[in-house]
Order: structure tokens, then sequence, then C-alpha cells
């Protein structure tokens, strides 16, 4: 008895997608029906709408014939039925009415590389209002702006469950990824929001900064060549300022000047964590040699500096050999390929 029908990347066309209801549309049998990868338009759904029961939830890369019918995959994301955790199922109403909605059994849902834009991210962004069980949500590459990412943002201010959302290849930009950094300033539950390669560094350093906040587990972050500037690093200094878990930061090969590295040396006059920072290659000069060494007059953790391939001179230099004097906690300071001369690396040296 066949129960399962997989029909994906099969070159079905809306024609043979009517066929296909017409055999199905008094079928008490067949409980899934994956028709992923074809060339189906809302004409198409239209015909399965009609004639389908209950398929199977693989929409993912469903290549629609019309541009402006693409959300129309969110619109038919309808009664979810499963006798298992996880394992997703669409049952389907008239199209017409545009119901969908969202059992508490579904736990995750990945609808990456559709074509749902703003329109679409609305519609799911309503089903989820109060969902409790989700934990993972999968929207990259969708075209989503912030207009959709405040949608999501309103979805997400009162949920206790997301624990990772993917918002990866957007297109959205700092006025929408700080919309989700505000809707889940009280959220201890969501651990991991991707926001690389949206319109902005700033809005993948919000992710990052969620991570910060929440991830309990999460104790080296590696931020190398992210062409992360000022701001960026004001946000993640801000985050890290009362972290109790990472302990190794590497910031190698960014765009921080003097301000950045201020921020960051407020943060370690009060971080009791961090033992490693890596600022190599970066754009610091002697004001911020200062910075860093007034932060490590106070400073007891912190083992391991590496400031190399920086423009950091004499009067930088002297200034964290002062700090040096009082820091015995401090192991490794490296200073290679600087602006410091013989004498007063002699004198650090020491």
């Amino acid at each position: 008895m066949i129960t399962m029908i997989d029909l994906s990347e099969s070159h079905i066309e809306d024609t043979g997608t009517q066929y296909l209801a017409d055999v199905l549309q008094n079928n008490s049998i067949i409980s899934e029906l994956n028709l992923s990868h074809n060339e189906i338009s809302d004409v198409g759904v239209q015909y399965l709408a009609d004639g389908i029961l209950y398929f199977l939830a693989d929409i993912k890369d469903t290549k629609t014939v019309e541009e402006s019918n693409r959300t129309y995959w969110s619109k038919i994301f309808m009664r979810f039925i499963t006798n298992k955790p996880g394992e997703i199922y669409f049952r389907i109403s008239h199209p017409n009415d545009y119901f969908f909605y969202l059992t508490q059994m579904i736990t995750m849902v990945d609808l990456s590389e559709n074509h749902i834009k703003d329109t679409g991210t609305q519609y799911l962004a309503n089903v989820l209002q109060n969902n409790s069980t989700l934990i993972e949500l999968n929207l990259s590459h969708n075209e989503i702006s912030d207009i959709g990412a405040q949608y999501l943002a309103d979805m997400l201010r009162n949920n206790t469950t997301l624990v990772t959302l993917d918002l990866s290849s957007n297109a959205i930009e700092d006025i929408g990824a700080q919309q989700l950094f505000n809707s889940l300033e009280s959220n201890t539950t969501i651990t991991k929001v991707l926001l690389t390669d949206n319109m902005s560094k700033y809005c993948e350093a919000i992710g990052i900064a969620i991570g910060i906040r929440n991830d309990k587990t999460l104790t080296s972050l590696n931020l190398q060549c992210k062409h992360f500037g000022n701001n960026e690093i004001k946000l993640l200094a801000n985050e890290l300022y009362n972290n109790k878990t990472i302990t190794e930061l590497n910031l190698r090969k960014n765009k921080i000047n003097d301000i950045g590295v201020q921020y960051l040396a407020d943060m370690l006059r009060n971080n009791t964590t961090i033992t490693s920072i890596n600022l190599s290659e970066n754009q610091i000069r002697d004001i911020g040699a200062k910075y860093l060494g007034d932060a490590l007059q106070n400073n007891k953790t912190l083992t391991i500096l590496c400031l190399h391939s920086h423009h950091i001179g004499d009067t930088g230099a002297q200034q964290l050999a002062v700090a040096l004097e009082n820091n015995k906690i401090l192991k490794e300071l490296k200073l290679i390929s600087n602006s410091i001369s013989s004498t007063v690396r002699n004198h650090l040296d020491k």
C-alpha cells in the first residue's frame, strides 16, 4: 500500500498538478506528497489546495512562474498535522480562505531560499504569534527587508521558546536589525540569531551580540576579518561588559581605531572573565594604547594582549609600560610591527 509519493525535481507544471489533484481528490491513503523543486505556479497551488488532503511540508526552493505569487506558499502555510514531533505536514483548506493555523506540535520551520519577502514574512509572523513550541526558524535567502524584520520583532517580543533564528542573506539594514535586538532585550532563550550577509556589518554584529548575551556555552569569540568598525565594537563591548563565560576574544584584522579601543578598554575595567584578546592589524595609535594601559591598571584577569601591526609609537608604548609596573597578571604583550624605538622596546622587555 503506497502512502508516500515523492515527485520532487520532476519538472511538473500546473497541468500535471491538476491531474495529480484529481487523482488525490478522494484519496484517504496517501499521507505524504513531496512536490519540491518543480515549476508550480499559483494556478497549480489552487488545484492542490482543492484536491490534496495532506502533503509533506517540503516547499523549499519551489519555483513559481509569477514573481507576484511567490508569497503564495506562505499563505498556504496552514494547519500542521503530525504524529511525531518534528515531522511536519500541511492540511490544506481552500486558499481563498487564507486559513493558516500552526499547532503546538511543530518545533522547526525551514523556508530558506524561497521568495517570501516582507508580505510572506508577515503571514508567517501572524501564524507564529502564539506558538509555544517552535525552537528553530530558518528564513535565510528570502529578500526580507526592515519591514519584514519588524513583523518578526513583534512576533518575538513575547516568545519564550525560539532558540535559533536564521535571517542570513536577506536585505535587512540597521533599523530592522535594531528592532530585532530591542524585541529580544528581555529574552534569555534565543541563543543564535544569524544576520550575516545582509545590508550592513552592524546587522551582523547584532546577531553576535544576542549570542554573547544569551549563549552561556560560548567561551571563545572569533571575529577575525569581520571588518567591524567602532559602532559594531561598541555594541559588542556593551554585551561583554558583564559577560561571565567568554575567555578568548579575537578581533584581529577589523577596522578598529582609537575610539573603538576606548569601548573595549572600558569593558576591560569591569570584565572579570576574558583572559586573551587579539587586536592585531587594526588601526590603533598612541591614544588607543593609552586607553588600554589605563584599563590594565585595574584588570586582574587578562593574560595575553596582542597588538602587533599598528601605529603605536614610543608614547603609547610607554603608557603600556607604566601599566605593566602595577599589573602582574598580564604575561604576554605582543607589539611587533609598530613604531616603537629600540630604547622603549628594551624597557618593555625588562
